[in-house]
């Protein structure tokens, strides 16, 4: 059940061409549903860095956006055959700052576009 449910996530996030439509579209629930504007609202609110510059600190706001993305990232490495990891372990606050950016300027798309981009540079990035 664990693997159908991990499996049903990935599809979500990385293959909108086998969605429910002909045009691609599903219905995102959770944070997924969230557009790049209320996201950013949110960013906005938040400190990225600590004091220490420790990379991996994030503010208790984002910590749901930050579930998700590791959530994302995780399932795709558990569910995709060939290497351990496919992202290159990047930060929470690199994660968060690269989704901040494509949303100003995409600020009506679903926050789960900008992870599925996200990832899919990451993808390209760290796998060719």
């Amino acid at each position: 059940m664990k693997r159908i449910i991990l499996l049903f996530a990935l599809l979500s996030i990385s293959c909108t061409s086998q969605s429910a439509d002909s045009e691609g579209k599903f219905t995102a629930y959770g944070m997924a549903s969230i557009s790049c504007g209320e996201f950013l609202e949110d960013y906005a609110r938040s400190e990225i860095t600590s004091e220490e510059g420790d990379s991996s600190f994030v503010p208790f706001i984002l910590t749901d956006y930050v579930g998700y993305v590791d959530g994302a990232m995780s399932t795709y490495n558990e569910v995709t055959t060939g290497k351990s990891d496919y992202f290159g372990n990047p930060s929470p606050k690199d994660n968060m700052a690269w989704i901040a950016s494509y949303c100003r300027e995409n600020t009506k798309d679903a926050f789960h576009t900008a992870v599925r981009l996200y990832m899919a540079q990451l993808i390209k990035q760290h796998n060719n």
